[in-house]
């Protein structure tokens, strides 16, 4: 049994492996979602935001905001659809967003993640292809910023690198995720509080991770129209309203959405018993917070950067109060597939890195009782 542990993980670090990855993550995804190649069609931004005004304007459009922050990647790639024409344009488009996807469970693998277990790998590998309720951020452009904050996550969490290429890596990821999306606001802080902790290099990306969330921060700032809305949105609601809210969301879109797809009963239950939502809150976050005091300085980057997003989102989408939709699940599940990840993730390390397998199916068993 050693020797077969020993040959796999040799065989993890050559060149076939890495393309199998490619290639395999690439048909799982395929297959999730065939029509966005057999059929290719605009998603959302894509045919009425992004193709039309990079058509229309050129490479001005990249300083073009939409929904209050800047889109450097759905714009680049719309760019390079130029040359193919607008009829094909829809499926070079879904195609890269599915490519943008699959890079990142290669670098899963890389050797910058060896203090994961490769079975810890694997098992993220698999779940981030066969996870319930993400079909929004599977082949199209405009949602790739979901995918890019992830990947930017893992290049935070993961060893520092040592070769030129592997710097060059990193820089790209942060700036594509950075110009891509507002999500590079809550990871500044985490690139100065690693630095503290950690020490070493990382200044210059912690610098240039400043300098994008100053950016991207003041252009959320100055035209985003739902930050000056939001406090007129729901008037007679108050804050037990929201947070009782904000907890059966987080037990239908992150805890049951994140492995299951939504029942009917379950988001009746819900929406029927406080104590049985509260109760299912409790049992999710008490070990987490457990092990955001006895964990690692990688499971508080991810606990922060779930729990950013999660609260953020939910900020955003407070005007829905009375809409089942944000806890049953029928639409704006891209909101959601962050801190279903960072939140599996968490479950991860508490099950393999500590050896709680208590812990760790507790939380798993709250999800499908």
């Amino acid at each position: 049994m050693e020797a077969l542990r020993l040959k796999l993980e040799r065989f993890t670090r050559t060149k076939l492996f890495y393309a199998l990855v490619f290639v395999i993550s690439m048909l799982v995804m395929i297959q999730r979602r065939p029509y966005v190649l057999i059929h290719a069609s605009f998603w959302a931004e894509d045919g009425t935001v992004f193709y039309p005004q990079m058509y229309h304007d050129g490479l001005i459009s990249f300083l073009y905001p939409a929904a209050g922050y800047l889109h450097f990647v759905p714009r680049l790639v719309m760019m390079l659809t130029l040359p193919f024409g607008v009829i094909n344009a829809p499926f070079i488009s879904n195609l890269l967003s599915l490519v943008l996807r699959a890079i990142p469970m290669m670098f899963l693998f890389s050797r910058r993640f060896k203090f994961m277990g490769t079975a810890e790998r694997f098992f993220m590998w698999v779940y981030s292809l066969v996870a319930p309720n993400i079909f929004e951020v599977i082949g199209n452009i405009t949602n790739a910023q979901w995918n890019l904050a992830v990947y930017l996550l893992m290049v935070i969490v993961a060893d520092p690198p040592e070769s030129i290429a592997e710097k060059l890596h990193d820089w790209v990821v942060l700036i594509l995720a950075g110009l891509s999306g507002p999500f590079v606001v809550f990871f500044a802080p985490v690139f100065v509080w690693k630095l503290i902790k950690r020490g070493g290099g990382g200044q210059k990306l912690m610098i240039a991770a400043l300098l994008l969330r100053a950016v991207q921060f003041c252009v959320v700032l100055f035209t985003a129209r739902e930050l000056h809305s939001v406090s007129s949105a729901a008037p007679d609601k108050s804050l037990s309203d929201f947070a009782l809210w904000a907890v059966r969301v987080f037990d239908g879109r992150v805890l049951w959405g994140m492995l299951l797809p939504f029942p009917k009963v379950f988001a009746w239950l819900l929406r029927r018993s406080v104590s049985l939502s509260v109760m299912v809150f409790l049992a999710a976050a008490l070990p987490v917070l457990y092990y955001v005091v006895k964990g690692s300085w990688r499971f508080r980057v991810c606990f922060w950067f779930g729990g950013s997003v999660l609260m953020s989102s939910l900020f955003r989408l407070w005007r829905g109060l009375e809409d089942p939709s944000f806890v049953v699940g029928s639409g704006g599940d891209r909101y959601f597939v962050i801190p279903a990840y960072r939140f599996l993730r968490l479950t991860a390390y508490a099950q393999f890195f500590n050896g709680s397998l208590i812990i760790g199916f507790s939380i798993i068993l709250y999800n499908i009782v």
